[in-house]
């Protein structure tokens, strides 16, 4: 893959964008395209350019998800590798969390689908808390509230 993406500005430039987002090809260089990127929102081609977006999202989330939870079944009580599980999907969410909040997106859109997003990854941080709670050392549980999935790196919780 080339070091610049052409910023998108067609439906069909932001689907081969969201074809390479959905394939974890450049994912750094594919954001920065289309946070520059613009779209002319007509109605019946902003509902098909949210609905591929949203397809890319959702599959990256089930991706992720399913990483976490093959990830924390192996892991065996190893603390290092339940740490890097949680911070390899946190990473993720924020990624996937940005990808919602483009400047394209108009604001109503934008604040609605992250608002749903960041619902399922505080839901994802409750499950985590749940099965934490089986461990009786209380060591899981500790690991699982202070990597909570559902805290931006930075600290500062998102919605």
């Amino acid at each position: 893959m080339s070091n610049v993406i052409k910023h998108p500005t067609t439906y069909a430039e932001w689907c081969e964008l969201f074809d390479m987002l959905k394939q974890k090809t450049d994912d750094d260089l594919i954001y920065m395209a289309m946070k520059k990127g613009v779209f002319v929102w007509q109605t019946d081609i902003s509902k098909r350019f949210m609905q591929k977006l949203l397809d890319v999202i959702n599959s990256r989330f089930k991706s992720a998800t399913d990483l976490l939870q093959s990830s924390l079944s192996k892991a065996q009580g190893q603390e290092i590798t339940i740490v890097q599980a949680l911070q390899m999907f946190r990473k993720e969410m924020i990624f996937l969390y940005d990808i919602l909040n483009l400047p394209v997106i108009p604001i109503n859109s934008r604040e609605q689908y992250c608002s749903l997003f960041w619902s399922k990854v505080d839901n994802t941080q409750a499950i985590l808390e749940h099965i934490g709670k089986t461990d009786r050392s209380g060591k899981l549980s500790k690991i699982i509230l202070d990597h909570a999935v559902n805290i931006p790196i930075n600290g500062t919780p998102l919605p």
